[in-house]
Order: C-alpha cells, then structure tokens, then sequence
C-alpha cells in the first residue's frame, strides 16, 4: 500500500497480483479530516505494470478529489459554479 496527502484528502493505493496475470488496482479515498468523514473506493482494474498500476490509481483519485470540489462549488439548481 502507498499513501498520499491530495487537498486534505487521504489516498490509499492498493495494488495486487492478479488472477491471470497482472496487478488489480483499487484506491481508497478518505475525506478530510476535521470534517465529516467519509469513504471513497476506485476499482481501477488490471494493469500490466505496477508502478503503472499506483500513476494511475493516484491521477484517478485526484481528478475525482478536483471533481467533487467542482460539484460542491455549483449552485443548487444550476450547472453553473461559484466564481467566489
């Protein structure tokens, strides 16, 4: 397991062998603390590489962190976000 610190998010990578060949990653995030907390879990699927695996396990759960900050900028109703 590899961990890491992404906009007061906790990311926790796991990669491991795969049945036929292969590593399985998944990624847990975990929202921030000091607030209420709660959990996130990515299946990412069978990768080749492991170190491909873990790029990819992070990226993955950093766009979904950036994603989430988006949607919680919108105003309710509309498509549109926050500017302040």
């Amino acid at each position: 397991m590899k961990t890491a610190e992404y906009k007061d998010h906790r990311l926790t990578v796991m990669i491991v062998p795969a049945e036929g060949g292969g590593f399985h990653a998944s990624i847990a995030i975990v929202e921030p603390a000091g607030g209420a907390r709660s959990q996130r879990f990515l299946d990412l699927g069978v990768f080749e590489d492991p170190e491909e695996a873990t790029k990819t396990a992070f990226a993955s759960a950093e766009a979904w962190v950036d994603d989430e900050a988006r949607s919680e900028r919108r105003q309710r109703g509309t498509d549109f976000a926050s500017l302040f």
